[in-house]
Formats: C-alpha cells, structure tokens, sequence
C-alpha cells in the first residue's frame, strides 16, 4: 500500500478553470475503475487549496462542491485581498498533508489512469537522495484555444515551470528546500524559483540535476493570465544568493493558512 497527498492551489471563478479542475478530479476519482497491472493499491487525498478575495464567498465557492462530490476531496479556504498567491497556497497545503510523498498538481492539467502508479514506480528508480524532489513528467501537450492557437509539446528542459506537476517528500520540502517562496504572487516566477533551489539542493545532495519519470501529460487550455512581472528582480536574487534564500526560508513558518509571509529578498 502506498500513500500520497495530492495539492492543487486553485482560485477563481473563470467556468474555463473550473471545468478543467472538474476533469482533473474526474480522473483523479475514477482512475480505481481502471484494471491496471500493478501489485499494490495508492491511497490518496486531495487537498484542494482554494484562495479567495473575501470570505463571503466561500460557502458558494468551486472547491466546497468538489470536496462535497468528490472521494477523498479535502477543501482548503483560505483568504487573502490580493493577486494569486500559488506558492502560499502549495505551503497550505503540503502543511496540512498526511502522508509523507507528496505531489503538485496544477489545476488545468490531465494524465492518465496510471500515473500515481508511475509516480511511485518512477520514485523507486531513484537512489533515495533523488527521489526527494523530481519532475512528474517528460513533455507537456499545451491544448490550443483562443489567444493561444497552436498546440504546442513542451520538455522540462524547455521551460523552468513545469507544468507546476512535480514531487517531493514532505520533511525535504520545508526543512530543506524551504517551501514555496510567498513572495510570488499573481501568475508566473514562483515555479521557475523553486527550481532554480532544487537544482541548487540536489546537485550538493547527490551531484546530479532534477530527474523526472518519463511520462506525458496534457495542459488544458484557458485564457492566459497576465504575467507577474514583479517575479523578475525576485527569481534573479534566488539566482545570486540561492543559499542565503534557502536559509531565510527554512527559518521562516511558511503555509501559514491566515496569510502569506514575505521575506526581505531585496536586503541579499
């Protein structure tokens, strides 16, 4: 028996979004009518991590009908008056997790019936150092729409982001790497951040870069957001002062539900 929390950070209203989060949990919940050729069962939850602008609007809120419809669904609300904050909503998250392995999924993303299977599968191929921290995938089919028209397949070594579906272990998460950097709010900066840590982490670990599984997935389209372009000056300090970052980081009680904390980064 394997055991696996699953965090999706989620915010808005958009119906694109929301049917996109729909299919996701639809897969995640129907993936045990499959028939599939492994041993052992996964035990999952989902911690549904949904921020809000005002807490009026909880009780009518996407992820409360999710958890109330879906097995193993837990809702998160939290509330902040400001732009999207995915790395606060990752910390919520991974802090309220029971199990130890831990899996990011971002919100408009599809897969198949087996890819826990291959995440632990995958994990089991890594020394233990490596499987601490690793790509969830090889490439990414991006779905074309509107102001994105061109179906597009992307690598990891294509995009620092990467399609935010990812692993860790718990302890390593927040007593190595120091969790997700609440700096970054509104859309964009906060993934390739913490890669530009986890490179940094594992190649004193182990003296290899991140791994991944070798397993496709599929983005879902939706309009895109305007880009965070205050992440800039952020993600270039992470750059030049990667391990002072982490240490700031690893000192400080992140994924705290009653807000983000920030960090001095400008005083590096």
């Amino acid at each position: 028996m394997e055991h696996i929390s699953i965090v999706i950070p989620f915010m808005g209203n958009d119906p694109v979004r929301v049917n996109a989060l729909a299919n996701l949990l639809n897969v995640l919940e129907a993936r045990s009518n499959w028939s599939l050729s492994y041993d052992y069962d996964i035990v999952i939850e989902i911690l549904l991590v949904e921020q809000f602008m005002s807490s009026e609007h909880i009780t009518k809120s996407t992820g409360k009908y999710f958890s109330d419809t879906i097995q193993n669904c837990k809702h998160i609300p939290i509330v902040h008056s400001d732009f999207f904050n995915k790395s606060w909503c990752i910390n919520v998250g991974i802090s309220y997790s029971k199990y130890d392995t831990i899996v990011i999924i971002d919100a408009d993303t599809l897969f198949g019936a087996d890819f826990l299977y291959r995440v632990i599968e995958g994990k089991k191929t890594l020394s233990e150092e490596q499987s601490k921290i690793f790509f969830c995938w090889t490439s990414l089919l991006t779905l074309p729409g509107k102001n994105n028209p061109i179906a597009r397949m992307l690598r990891p070594d294509m995009t620092c982001a990467l399609g935010g579906v990812w692993s860790t272990e718990k302890e390593f998460f927040f007593q190595v790497l120091g969790g997700m950097n609440e700096n970054f709010k509104g859309y964009g900066g906060e993934d390739n951040e913490i890669w530009e840590r986890a490179t940094f982490c594992m190649k004193k670990l182990c003296n290899m870069g991140l791994n991944n599984i070798g397993y496709s997935l599929v983005h879902q389209y939706h309009d895109w957001a305007q880009q965070n372009t205050k992440a800039t000056p952020y993600l270039e300090i992470t750059k030049k002062n990667t391990q002072k970052v982490i240490n700031i980081l690893r000192k400080t009680k992140l994924g705290n539900i009653e807000g983000p904390i920030y960090i001095d980064m400008e005083a590096l």
